[in-house]
């Protein structure tokens, strides 16, 4: 369900609420387990569920990539979380 969501749901722009609840149940699960942080390991699995919405820090891999751009490009906008 989940790589359903990620290959045809967020490449037509067009996420469900129930895919974005399928993923924030799959979260709450791991944090009820004792998941200290979340990996968006995945660059689009942020479009489905955003990391306010998270309960615990989300180290988010698109994020990752846009502060290491930023970085080797010298520019020095890097994010917060960079």
């Amino acid at each position: 369900a989940i790589d359903r969501v990620l290959l045809e749901e967020v490449p037509s722009q067009a996420i469900s609420e129930d895919s974005r609840r399928l993923f924030a149940g799959s979260i709450e699960a791991l944090v009820a387990k004792g998941a200290e942080a979340i990996l968006f390991g995945c660059t689009e699995v942020g479009l489905v569920v955003g990391a306010d919405a998270v309960p615990v820090p989300v180290i988010d891999s698109l994020q990752c990539h846009v502060d290491t751009a930023l970085r080797f490009s010298g520019d020095q906008r890097v994010t917060e979380s960079g």
